[in-house]
């Protein structure tokens, strides 16, 4: 039975069939589910189908391009990045030089949305800099991803790390707050072998989902190469990224097999030992209650 480290289930891409899907999913290979909240309102969401399915544990946080979420004075501006349209906050000053979210109403209910015990994580949170070049934006989201690692570290919940063109920050925020004491997994990992090796060496686990299976994903592969399969997490992040032959569908859980037979061709291991080692390590690191055999 595979476990799914991250997924976001709470997603309106599955309000039409969601409670068929899960049924179907939990039916078939999947024992549990982590589904992951990136705003105050999914966050709220995820909890709620964790109350309500007891194979589903929630993940509670706001994503680095949800700053806005936090009450922070700017605005939204639709523009073009690299000759993409996108819209982007743009925070009116800059953070202060204190950490101090104890103040912050958003913070807060973040924190008593985590005091739940089906919520087994602080996430997703990071740093996202692909679309955001403004450097009070990216100061935000520095500001509250160290400001939800402090809440983590008080609270002794690990935390899922969204990370994108952002890999130093990320590395140096991460190495202060594995010093003290935090646990972390790398979701989607997309950097260099050689910094996964660091992370490994700080204690994080790498997560690994359908990017594992495009084409041009060489620098992935050399990471699931490398990194030992003990500190390695399966996960779809449904609806996005469906591996392939479902590239550009609507993914969800019970796609995790294809992921799961890319990494056991790439280690030169059997499917069943990619899936019963991963499925220990998502116990272990979401600290979850093993179910009883026949469950």
């Amino acid at each position: 039975m595979i476990f799914e480290s991250h997924a976001h289930f709470e997603d309106s891409a599955f309000d039409e069939d969601r409670e068929q899907l899960l049924q179907k999913i939990h039916s078939g290979l999947i024992e549990t589910i982590v589904d992951v909240g990136s705003t105050l309102e999914s966050s709220r969401q995820a909890l709620e189908l964790a109350k309500t399915h007891d194979y589903i544990y929630a993940a509670v946080g706001i994503h680095p391009e949800e700053i806005k979420d936090f009450g922070i004075p700017g605005q939204m501006i639709s523009e073009e990045v690299d000759g993409r349209p996108c819209r982007n906050f743009y925070p009116k000053q800059m953070p202060p030089d204190e950490i101090n979210w104890q103040d912050n109403p958003v913070m807060l209910e973040i924190k008593e949305l985590a005091q739940n015990d089906r919520c087994v994580s602080i996430g997703e949170i990071g740093l996202d800099y692909y679309w955001v070049k403004d450097e009070k934006a990216r100061a935000w989201q520095k500001y509250f991803f160290k400001a939800q690692l402090e809440m983590a570290a008080e609270m002794d919940l690990p935390v899922i790390v969204h990370s994108r063109e952002a890999a130093a920050d990320t590395f140096s925020i991460m190495k202060e707050a594995t010093t003290n004491g935090v646990k972390a997994v790398i979701h989607s990992y997309s950097y260099s072998p050689e910094q996964a090796r660091d992370y490994v060496d700080m204690g994080c686990y790498i997560g690994v989902g359908g990017v594992v299976t495009f084409k041009n994903a060489k620098k992935l592969i050399d990471v699931v190469r490398e990194a030992p399969l003990e500190r390695t997490l399966v996960e779809t992040d449904c609806p996005y990224m469906a591996p392939e032959p479902f590239r550009g569908m609507r993914n969800d859980s019970g796609l995790l097999p294809y992921i799961i037979k890319r990494i056991a061709q790439i280690k030169e291991l059997t499917e069943y030992r990619v899936v019963e080692t991963t499925r220990e390590n998502g116990y272990d690191f979401y600290r979850i209650k093993r179910p009883h055999k026949g469950n």
